[in-house]
């Protein structure tokens, strides 16, 4: 190119660096790709995937991450369907209480037996209920293990239809 003797190393190494930044952009792109999903995964974006274009350890490593991305967001849903049954299970005997408590304190209903004795079983049913929760908390904490057991299913299924035809 008739170039000064000088000149052309300075060209080539110019070349060179220019050659080596493009190539560890397209190296560590990936990465930073699983960086910034990883930090959107950490603000609650429980859905972000990377793509996993190579065969190597990187798209190995995308591979698992999106693994890992797709059990958290199903977990995740899982922890808000158990908060909503939760709710509506613990929703349900306190509006029952209260109907009859505003009943009693209001004078439209008088104290009766039958009805103190379903008030109790409603206090009681939330007292299981809060009791599972804290036995679930300390089984996902690993602080007691899960014990199985069989049991009879008729009782708690008369129990179930007793209870329900005793709520107002």
């Amino acid at each position: 190119l008739g170039l000064e003797l000088w000149l052309r190393p300075v060209i080539s190494a110019a070349i060179g660096l220019v050659m080596v930044q493009l190539l560890a952009r397209g190296m560590t792109r990936p990465l930073r790709d699983m960086a910034d999903a990883a930090t959107a995964m950490a603000a609650g974006e429980h859905g972000r995937q990377v793509s996993a274009t190579s065969q190597d350890e990187v798209g190995d490593l995308a591979r698992a991450f999106n693994a890992m991305a797709a059990e958290l967001a199903e977990v995740d849903r899982m922890r808000r369907d158990l908060v909503a049954n939760v709710s509506h299970e613990l929703r349900t005997p306190i509006s029952a209480l209260r109907a009859q408590l505003e009943n009693l304190v209001d004078g439209v209903a008088a104290p009766d037996p039958d009805v103190l004795a379903t008030m109790l079983r409603q206090v009681e049913r939330l007292g299981r209920l809060v009791e599972q929760l804290l036995d679930l908390s300390r089984l996902e904490s690993g602080a007691v293990p899960l014990q199985r057991r069989t049991f009879a299913v008729g009782p708690l299924l008369d129990d179930v239809v007793q209870e329900s035809l005793a709520t107002p």
